[in-house]
């Protein structure tokens, strides 16, 4: 790629000096050379002094039988930098959306290590936020957790 048409800007900014393409994407690779796509930079929540990433605690949100869909972003918090606060579409679940949010937080805790908790909670939600291409909007998110929380 030579760069974007007639924006030398935006050039600059996805291609540096000796060629590499900062696309804003975390990947890791592995021996033999596969690379794995982790996570957008812009979505990575710094937490208690350690970077989470909250595909991470989707995954982990997903195992659960009481989940259909879950979606992890990060608000600011005074103490822990970031906080993570997940949002989740359940399956069928009996039960107070209150206490099946409390397991879930439990559920997650038990599994990670501390930084990596859901401080900000678990909210039970009918649907995720997505745009046309299926990804979910997680500043919609962040607007539903203030909405929520003032």
């Amino acid at each position: 790629m030579k760069g974007y048409h007639n924006m030398p800007e935006k050039t600059a900014e996805f291609i540096d000096s000796d060629g590499w393409c900062r696309s804003g994407d975390i990947a890791s690779y592995d021996e033999d050379g596969r690379v794995y796509y982790v996570d957008r930079i812009k979505d990575m929540i710094q937490c208690l002094g350690h970077q989470v990433c909250p595909s991470d605690l989707e995954r982990l949100l997903q195992s659960h039988e009481d989940v259909a869909d879950a979606a992890v972003t990060g608000v600011p918090h005074v103490q822990y930098g970031d906080m993570p606060v997940a949002f989740v579409v359940l399956r069928n679940s009996s039960g107070c959306p209150e206490d099946v949010a409390e397991k879930l937080k439990d559920f997650v805790a038990e599994r990670t290590l501390y930084y990596k908790h859901i401080y900000g909670g678990v909210f039970i939600v009918d649907r995720l936020p997505r745009n046309v291409n299926g990804k979910v909007l997680k500043e919609q998110l962040k607007l539903l957790y203030n909405n929520k929380t003032n």
